[in-house]
């Protein structure tokens, strides 16, 4: 779902600085197609395909401090799309024109 969020961010930004209308410009249904298209895929990949718990087994035998240090860089990564999906919608919503 990371990559819908990342998505609809930078779909904000570039209609906001160049004013085309991309993701955030097409209609209620599209939207939930697109979403769950996205859902889809990233079951397929992590639980269909496994590839999920595949990660956790070779993390789970990394040494301690480099799984914490994934794990603070992850957490990190996620924090900042979560700013900037919040900023995006505040800044460049419906209220700022």
């Amino acid at each position: 779902m990371l990559e819908f969020a990342l998505a609809i961010t930078a779909s904000a930004w570039i209609q906001a600085l160049t004013g085309a209308e991309l993701l955030l410009g097409v209609e209620k249904w599209e939207f939930h197609i697109l979403f769950a298209g996205l859902f889809g895929l990233n079951y397929y990949v992590l639980v269909s395909r496994a590839l999920g718990t595949d990660y956790e087994r070779a993390f789970a035998a990394l040494e301690k401090r480099k799984r914490r240090t994934l794990s603070l860089l992850g957490i990190g990564t996620i924090g900042l799309i979560m700013g900037l999906l919040f900023f995006s919608f505040h800044a460049l919503g419906p209220q700022a024109k």
